[in-house]
């Protein structure tokens, strides 16, 4: 058994664990000096002595031999829960990785396994190991504290937030003039529904980013529509073709726009890639060409009618403005599927 000397609201304790703490052991520690107020000593270490993963004490979710498993719980859990700080949205990402992780065991290079590294560089100095966890603990809080705080408000405060319905299907549009490099994160953590984030930069730089549950090929069509649209705004079209339009990664013409199907983007420059020129095209122009890439029962507004009967009338005298991006909407009426 392992005993240390910890603090506790001004208060020096006894910690007692088993040798070679885990993840959760070692979290649940942290807890407990970062989060413990007299009031939790009182109930929980009355004798000024705590105990966690051992001792089938209340820190402890081993079963007695005649107990059902703690399910769902780990050290870190039920200190939390005792603390009363289960709920806080900054906690609750380590609160499942280590709950995860107490169950199934690490994986490499996560923190679990950097923990085990640790103890094995340091197997007589417990202190040492969690000084060095703590250290990445505390990372993770602050940042996780930064993006449930100032994004989540900035969001709150300045996202423009519109729906559109397409066949009975809600798709959120939502609109935000943000340099905050977390906003795509707290937009896909935030927007249950399908939905997709078109932010704008003070640089110029505009980025789209979709969440996992919005569908790969309205993505495609936005692709197509703004990299032809930025070729047009030049007057300089070098990438006609309607599947190469579509394509990952870059096109002639329109270079500054990078379309990213794995990650749900279409990046006007990134954090990686700071030097790409911003898009010649207004975030109003975007937000429109965004709504008729989603909207596959839209058609150009002076021939809509006669493309919903079937029939496409862009001809080479008189040919439609939408006619170059290829949508699959309008292939399907030229193919007579409509």
């Amino acid at each position: 058994m392992v005993r240390l000397k910890i603090r506790v609201a001004g208060e020096e304790i006894i910690l007692e664990t088993h040798e070679n703490p885990h993840f959760d052991e070692e979290f649940a520690r942290w807890l407990i000096e970062n989060f413990g107020t007299k009031e939790f000593l009182e109930r929980y270490a009355p004798e000024r002595v705590i105990q966690l993963g051992i001792g089938y004490g209340p820190f402890d979710e081993h079963p007695r031999e005649d107990e059902q498993q703690r399910r769902n719980e780990c050290a870190a859990t039920l200190v939390a829960k005792a603390l009363g700080i289960y709920e806080r949205p900054e906690l609750k990402r380590l609160l499942g990785f280590a709950l995860n992780r107490d169950r199934n065991g690490p994986q490499l290079l996560d923190l679990v396994h950097i923990t085990n590294l640790w103890r094995r560089k340091f197997p007589n100095d417990p202190g040492k190991v969690f000084q060095e966890i703590s250290k990445i603990i505390e990372l993770e809080h602050q940042e996780q504290l930064y993006f449930h705080t100032v994004v989540g408000k900035k969001f709150e405060r300045d996202a423009k937030t519109e729906e559109t319905s397409l066949d009975e299907e809600v798709i959120k549009i939502v609109t935000i003039l943000s340099d905050e490099y977390q906003m795509s994160r707290y937009f896909r953590f935030r927007v249950r529904e399908p939905g997709i984030l078109i932010q704008g930069y003070r640089s110029g730089h505009i980025r789209i980013f979709a969440n996992r549950i919005f569908k790969i090929r309205w993505l495609e069509e936005i692709a197509a529509i703004i990299r032809y649209e930025s070729q047009r705004a030049k007057g300089n079209i070098l990438t006609k073709d309607w599947n190469m339009l579509r394509k990952e990664g870059e096109v002639k013409g329109a270079e500054e726009w990078y379309y990213h199907p794995a990650g749900f983007a279409l990046l006007n420059g990134s954090i990686t890639h700071p030097d790409v020129a911003p898009t010649n095209l207004s975030l109003n122009r975007i937000k429109t060409l965004v709504r008729i890439g989603i909207d596959c029962n839209a058609f150009e507004s002076s021939r809509s009618q006669l493309c919903k009967t079937g029939f496409c009338s862009s001809s080479l005298k008189e040919s439609c403005p939408w006619y170059p991006w290829g949508l699959k909407r309008c292939r399907r009426v030229r193919k007579g599927l409509i």
